[in-house]
Parts: structure tokens; C-alpha cells; sequence
């Protein structure tokens, strides 16, 4: 869609300068002279625009976060970024803050309805995301069908995205290290190594004894 808008600026740009050439009987010398740098300016001028549009709406969505990670606040939470996602024309912000209301319908135990919001991202977009937020997305999205008893389609993730998964397992920013410590437990649980699987559940607790693992701990305990 920019590729698009940007041709159709050039495309404009050189409609307007044919049209001075004819209508005022400009020289094309004179036409050429003045059309790069106005282009120039132009073009710089969209993307300071751009940048600024996606710099706004990145600061309101990170104002939300408080209520999603310290206060609780599922319900508002919700409220406010699915409003500020309905504004927002950036589709990678809108896909970032897809995952924010999954992970408060997760929290509110209302999984098929996270579930749902994750799968109804767009695959270029996610193809598209880097680094930690890819990771946080597929193991978001692995924890969901573990718990909604889709164990194959979370083992798969599990499998697939092992590298990306290995490269952030240390960086719990936005408590992804704490979600793939459960993801290990789980997967060592359904491949039948119980032992080790509640192993490693002792200790993602006793490096991140902030989190909250009771929900966690007794999906482990009635055997998931």
C-alpha cells in the first residue's frame, strides 16, 4: 500500500510539471530544475508524517499498558485498545495491539476468544514482525491451544519456532521468558516426562518469583 501512494505522488508530481510545461510554456529545462528537489521535499515530508502518525499512536498504546501488566485491568484495557486499534491505520501497531487484548482475554480465562484474535492476524503481518514481538506472538498462541487442548498444533509451534523461541527465552520485557518457562513445562508434560516437566516449572518459579503461576501450577496438576 505505500509503494502504491508513493507512485501515485510521483505519478501526480509529474502530471503537475507537464502540465506547467503546456499550460505556461515553461522550458523542460527549467521544469527539471525545479521538479527533484520539490520531490525530494515532498517525499521527505510524507514519511516525517508518517512517523509521526506511527510515534503517536506507539506512545497511546504503550500508556495502556499499565493497566494490562500492573493494575489488572482487563476489562478496560480491552475497552481502550480495541478503540485506539479502531483509529490506528498502522496495520503492524494494530497486529501488536491484537496480541495485548489476547494475552487480557487469556487472563481472563476467555481462551477461545484470544485464541480467535491471534489466528485473525493477517500471516504477512506476522511474517513480518521481528525479533521479540514474533516470539511473544507464537508462544501466545502455543499457550492458548495448550490449554484449549490442541496439543499437536502446540507442540508443532514449539518445534518450528525453537530458534526464535532460544533467542529471547532470557528476555521477560514482556514476560515472554516466564511464558516459555510454562511452554517447556507443557511440552515436556505431553511427551510424557512428568518429572522434568514439573521441574522446570520449579524453576521458572524461582527465577521470576513475581509471577503469578497458580493458574499454571494446577493446569499442571490435573494432568492438562
Amino acid at each position: 500500500m505505500r509503494i502504491i501512494r508513493f507512485f501515485c505522488m510521483v505519478f501526480f508530481l509529474i502530471i503537475l510539471c507537464v502540465a506547467a510545461k503546456i499550460v505556461f510554456q515553461v522550458p523542460m529545462e527549467t521544469v527539471m530544475a525545479y521538479y527533484w528537489p520539490i520531490a525530494a521535499g515532498v517525499i521527505f515530508l510524507c514519511l516525517l508524517i508518517q512517523i509521526g502518525y506511527s510515534l503517536y499512536y506507539c506512545r497511546k498504546s504503550n500508556r495502556l499498558l499499565p493497566l494490562l501488566k500492573k493494575e489488572k485491568e482487563y476489562d478496560q484495557y480491552i475497552l481502550q485498545a480495541t478503540a485506539l486499534s479502531k483509529a490506528c491505520k498502522n496495520k503492524m501497531l494494530q497486529a501488536i495491539l491484537q496480541i495485548n487484548l489476547a494475552a487480557a482475554y487469556t487472563e481472563k480465562k476467555e481462551y477461545e476468544k484470544a485464541k480467535s484474535l491471534l489466528e485473525a492476524i493477517d500471516p504477512a503481518r506476522v511474517r513480518r514482525m521481528k525479533g521479540l514481538h514474533k516470539a511473544v506472538y507464537f508462544a501466545n498462541l502455543a499457550y492458548l491451544y495448550f490449554y484449549l487442548d490442541e496439543q499437536g498444533k502446540a507442540l508443532q509451534i514449539m518445534e518450528e519456532r525453537k530458534k526464535l523461541f532460544a533467542a529471547h527465552q532470557n528476555d521477560n520485557s514482556s514476560g515472554f521468558a516466564v511464558v516459555y518457562g510454562v511452554l517447556t513445562a507443557f511440552t515436556s508434560f505431553i511427551k510424557g516426562d512428568e518429572v522434568l516437566a514439573r521441574e522446570q516449572m520449579e524453576s521458572v518459579q524461582a527465577s521470576f518469583p513475581e509471577a503469578d503461576l497458580d493458574r499454571d501450577l494446577a493446569f499442571l496438576a490435573q494432568g492438562m
